[in-house]
């Protein structure tokens, strides 16, 4: 099975409607048999805060945890940058809900290296 993967590295506030094409970019993905992993870091990695992303959406498009939801069902994968993390003070293990691992750079480069295609956000 091909796979696809995608890194977003903007700000859900800052970038609403950039992140929200990328979910919804992957969800497409997912809905063609593609498997999808979603690499998060920099400011990106705020999309694992419920709280953060609570009723963001741009004008009349699906909200963004909407789209996060849809998108674990479906058996994508979310996977949050540890230096990220720790430069932004976020426990990881409170938002184990919302992803499937932490991980560095080096994961991220053997992720891409065999994956279809790659997306940058």
């Amino acid at each position: 099975m091909r796979k696809i993967v995608f890194i977003l590295t903007q700000d859900p506030r800052e970038r609403t409607e950039l992140v929200s094409n990328a979910l919804t970019q992957a969800l497409t993905a997912l809905d063609s048999s593609y498997v999808c992993e979603l690499f998060l870091s920099d400011d990106a990695i705020k999309l694992i805060l419920p709280e953060y992303i609570a009723g963001l959406k741009k004008g009349d498009s699906v909200p963004i945890a909407e789209l996060l939801d849809s998108y674990k069902n479906k058996g994508g994968k979310i996977y949050a940058c540890n230096p990220s993390l720790n430069s932004r003070n976020i426990d990881a293990d409170k938002s184990k809900d919302s992803i499937t691992g932490c991980v560095n750079a080096s994961n991220l480069l053997e992720s891409s290296l065999d994956a279809y295609a790659v997306f940058s956000y």
